[in-house]
């Protein structure tokens, strides 16, 4: 897709986040230290879910958010994948003990390859049409 601006970027992710009623549990901030296009970081009270925090890490320089297809994509992956199982896991009985439900932990081998296959489908979902492929 055509070239946007770092403004044009930040102003699809805050609407994309608004859209998706995430606008108040993610926040985005830039950077150059990553070695891939986005990382989500959460932090806070293990007892309490309700009490953690999302960050979205984007890296700056990364051609996927600098280019409109690629930023539906990065989108789609990042926001819609991951940061809605984050927030979703919250509000599960599991969300404070997975070990109790036979539960792998998250971040698991496991639990990394189910959601990165999620991602895929939902990054192919961000593509124009002619280039849906999985």
């Amino acid at each position: 897709g055509p070239a946007i601006t770092k403004e044009e970027t930040e102003a699809y992710l805050s609407n994309y986040l608004a859209e998706n009623q995430l606008t108040e549990k993610v926040k985005i901030k830039w950077t150059s230290n990553l070695s891939v296009g986005g990382r989500f970081q959460e932090k806070g009270s293990r007892s309490d879910p309700t009490k953690r925090n999302l960050t979205l890490w984007v890296h700056e320089r990364f051609p996927g958010v600098l280019h409109q297809h690629g930023l539906t994509m990065f989108a789609h992956h990042e926001i819609c994948t991951h940061a809605v199982r984050a927030i979703n896991e919250r509000v599960q009985p599991w969300a404070t003990d997975r070990r109790r439900f036979n539960m792998d932990v998250l971040g698991s081998r496991e639990s990394r390859a189910t959601e990165e296959g999620l991602a895929c489908i939902h990054t192919c979902l961000g593509a124009p049409p002619a280039h849906r492929y999985l």
